[in-house]
């Protein structure tokens, strides 16, 4: 591959091989690149990092980056504040927030997903036979079911709550809400030890693919426009070596370019190369929106960052200086614009 390296072992243990790494100087890397960590999962929602890798776009900058999977983004926040990390592309939470409060030197430095208009790639499904038999029929009848849930830090269990509580007008204490990974899910509405899940891509196609569920409700329906995912900066790029975060920036956005042709047969292909998914499911499912520019939807994370604090999962709402550094993102616009 050129310029991006993704390893498929642990995350933990794969932070302890980092840990051993010196801190405040990039690694050096064969050819004479830069090597830059990030973590991430190897998922659709981080095709633009596939993309650039591929394509050279990060390799042009001189950097040589490497995926480490995460797969629970509170796994992610402490070794970015170590230096074992240099960024982490994945969900927003209150962790994050609870961190920077606590003196961590993290930003938010790029949109890496946001709901946009008719937009399903969260949903929350409910078992096909369900519905066939009548037993669901409005949101409702989700009262007394057993429901995947992740979370409840994050976008997606904010979604989640508002469900029941705005729209079936049930609480959570008239459900079950079980922790069930994404990857358990289609094995676990096989043998009906779920009713209904809070389901991400490519998740969502591939069980209605397989006729296990059905989509009852987007995620645009009930928070559209909001901040859900985010590239995020630890010490080693915001302080240490900026011009770094820099070069990372430019190439990411460059894969998010091509990432937003479409689907293309070469996007189609890189994306079947580093998810393992198949074209005809790469092809059906939504692809989720991200900016252009990069930039980050401030008032959706502020009105989230509300709910975390009404529901204690978060002592105050910061203000956007103390999470958000919208700089690396503008430049590289700028310097995407005159690469033209």
């Amino acid at each position: 591959m050129k310029g991006l390296a993704r390893s498929a072992a642990p995350a933990l243990a794969l932070l302890a091989l980092l840990a051993v790494l010196p801190l405040g100087q990039p690694a050096a890397a064969p050819g004479g690149l830069t090597a830059v960590t990030v973590g991430s999962t190897a998922r659709i929602s981080n095709a633009p990092l596939f993309i650039a890798g591929e394509e050279g776009y990060f390799a042009q900058w001189g950097l040589d980056v490497r995926l480490v999977e995460i797969r629970e983004s509170s796994q992610a926040w402490p070794a970015l504040i170590a230096g074992q990390l240099d960024a982490y592309a994945g969900a927003i939470n209150a962790g994050l927030m609870e961190a920077i409060m606590r003196g961590a030197r993290l930003r938010i430095v790029a949109d890496k997903g946001y709901i946009g208009p008719g937009d399903r790639s969260s949903a929350v499904m409910v078992r096909q036979d369900l519905i066939a038999s009548g037993r669901f029929r409005t949101l409702r009848d989700l009262r007394g079911m057993r429901i995947g849930a992740g979370t409840r830090t994050s976008v997606g269990g904010l979604f989640l709550l508002r469900v029941l509580r705005d729209r079936a007008l049930i609480t959570e204490q008239d459900v079950t809400l079980q922790m069930v990974p994404l990857v358990a899910l289609p094995d676990a509405f096989r043998a009906r030890a779920l009713d209904a899940a809070l389901v991400s891509e490519p998740f969502v196609t591939r069980l209605e693919v397989l006729g296990l569920a059905k989509v009852v409700i987007g995620m645009f329906d009930v928070l559209p426009r909001a901040q859900y995912a985010a590239i995020t900066y630890g010490p080693n790029l915001l302080a240490r070596n900026p011009g770094v975060g820099q070069r990372l920036m430019n190439g990411y956005l460059r894969g998010v370019q091509q990432y937003l042709e479409g689907k293309t047969p070469r996007n189609v292909a890189l994306i079947q190369k580093f998810t393992g998914d198949d074209e005809d499911l790469v092809r059906r499912m939504q692809w989720p929106y991200v900016q252009r520019d990069g930039h980050v939807n401030v008032e959706s994370v502020m009105q989230i960052q509300s709910w975390w604090v009404r529901e204690g999962f978060l002592g105050k709402a910061l203000p956007a200086e103390r999470w958000y550094d919208p700089s690396f993102a503008r430049r590289a616009v700028r310097t995407l614009a005159g690469a033209r």
